[in-house]
């Protein structure tokens, strides 16, 4: 259902424009007037969800009708229009209430956003915030089921849209869906604001809102946990020249021929190759359905990353040789490539029948094999 308009503007030529405007984007319940006197006349008469009112008006301007509304009207939702408002007219309509304030020259795609913006405040609060995360906002507008778009402003800019509380869509300049999320997600700080919902949105995100938020907040963690291992590790090696692709560092190759070999290694049940930075498995054998391998691989990720935060406070400038789990049944290895720490081998052995300090060797041995400088 569209809401019902009042149009307060003095200039006869430019509010029937108006009213055109309106009436082809299916606003046809809209009553003009021409001054604040008769606009209040007019509200006392009979309600209105939306009040459109123009700064300039004569004796009276529109931040007075605005004052007004607040005082006998507090559930009409105003928009200042304006070609001349300044800044602290901008600041003053906002505070006594207005939902926004449109500069002229606008678009008829502006107008409406505002007008659907100002009818959604109908039913919640509107203003100004400061000190909430992007990520609290989002949750924010998930639990309420809410249908709009967020735009984001700082060194990465865009938009976020959402249906029904899920998110939908998402684009940062030529990027878009997930991508285009994280990098927004990302942002440390900056401005938020939120419009009515877009018709037609493409959909380029599809996860459901709490899987998606966690696995992208946990993508962002691991890259920025990446990068600061990087930098540390340029650091101690005096390697700064920016070279940090790690396919022209450390080449890997015969990966599945090295894993056959592992598996060879008396007692083994399992083994993979496991990226530290981001927790992905870069190829495993064995394993199977009483050894799930990727959720393994994700928490020895985490072992990994707390050995070295715990050398890293001790003061310890050493690496990582293995690290050795040893449960009831079973021998967990973890062992960083020499060449590349950021990669380790994670093998597991069967107590009973593996010799723990030979199979150590022979990982040792392979891991050679499976890398290249």
């Amino acid at each position: 259902m569209k809401p019902s308009l009042l149009l307060v503007e003095d200039d006869g030529d430019f509010r029937s424009a108006l009213v055109r405007t309106l009436d082809q984007q299916g606003f046809d319940n809209v009553v003009e007037v021409a001054s604040v006197e008769e606009a209040l006349r007019t509200l006392d008469e009979r309600p209105f969800d939306v009040v459109l009112t123009d700064l300039r008006l004569g004796e009276r301007d529109g931040i007075d009708l605005i004052q007004s509304l607040r005082q006998a009207h507090p559930a009409v939702r105003p928009i200042l229009m304006s070609a001349y408002a300044t800044a602290r007219d901008v600041q003053v309509a906002l505070a006594q209430g207005a939902v926004t304030v449109l500069c002229k020259p606008f678009t008829p795609d502006e107008l409406r956003e505002a007008i659907q913006q100002a009818a959604e405040c109908g039913t919640g609060f509107h203003g100004t915030f400061h000190g909430i995360s992007l990520v609290d906002m989002l949750q924010m507008l998930h639990l309420a089921r809410r249908s709009l778009k967020v735009s984001v402003s700082g060194a990465v800019s865009g938009s976020i849209h959402l249906q029904d509380g899920e998110v939908v869509h998402a684009e940062a300049g030529p990027r878009k869906g997930e991508e285009a999320f994280r990098l927004l997600l990302g942002e440390p700080a900056g401005s938020l604001q939120t419009a009515a919902a877009l018709d037609g949105v493409e959909r380029t995100i599809t996860r459901d809102f709490e899987t998606f938020l966690i696995d992208s907040l946990r993508v962002l963690d691991e890259e920025s946990y990446g990068a600061r291992e990087a930098d540390e590790l340029a650091a101690a090696t005096g390697n700064t020249d920016g070279d940090d692709d790690p396919e022209r560092r450390f080449e890997m190759v015969n990966v599945k021929d090295g894993l056959g070999k592992v598996m060879e290694i008396d007692g083994c049940l399992g083994c993979c190759i496991v990226d530290s930075n981001s927790g992905m498995m870069l190829g495993a054998a064995g394993g199977g359905s009483a050894l799930n391998l990727e959720v393994a691989a994700a928490g020895n990720t985490e072992v990994v990353r707390a050995k070295r935060k715990t050398m890293k406070s001790l003061g310890l400038a050493d690496g990582i040789e293995d690290i050795l789990i040893t449960l009831g049944k079973q021998y967990h290895v973890i062992r960083p490539l020499t060449q590349n720490d950021a990669m380790f081998v994670y093998v597991v052995l069967d107590k009973a029948r593996a010799n723990l300090a030979m199979a150590r060797h022979q990982v040792g041995a392979i891991e050679k094999e499976l890398q290249i400088g």
